[in-house]
């Protein structure tokens, strides 16, 4: 039997809130089960949504410029060869 995913889980593994996964499953955009109050994603379902990426299409996406990037590098303390190959790409 596949396991069955809690909106918590589904929300850490699509990088959203638990409040966003509440929220399509209510919407029918995600299938999901009610077991009792609670709801429960199976992870075919799951699968399926990501493949369909329509959740996408409500995600806010904003553009850095090479400013922002560069200052998001040293505030978060990027590994050197890492922010060498973003300064690289950033340069090009």
């Amino acid at each position: 039997m596949k396991r069955l995913l809690t909106p918590e889980e589904a929300a850490e593994l699509l990088a959203v809130s638990p409040k966003s996964v509440r929220k399509w499953l209510w919407q029918g955009k995600l299938k999901g089960v009610r077991v009792g109050r609670l709801w429960r994603i199976r992870e075919s379902d799951l699968e399926a949504f990501l493949e369909d990426r329509s959740f996408q299409k409500s995600l806010p996406q904003r553009e850095y410029t090479r400013q922002e990037i560069r200052g998001f590098l040293k505030a978060d303390k990027i590994a050197p060869e890492v922010a060498r190959q973003v300064e690289r790409l950033l340069n090009r």
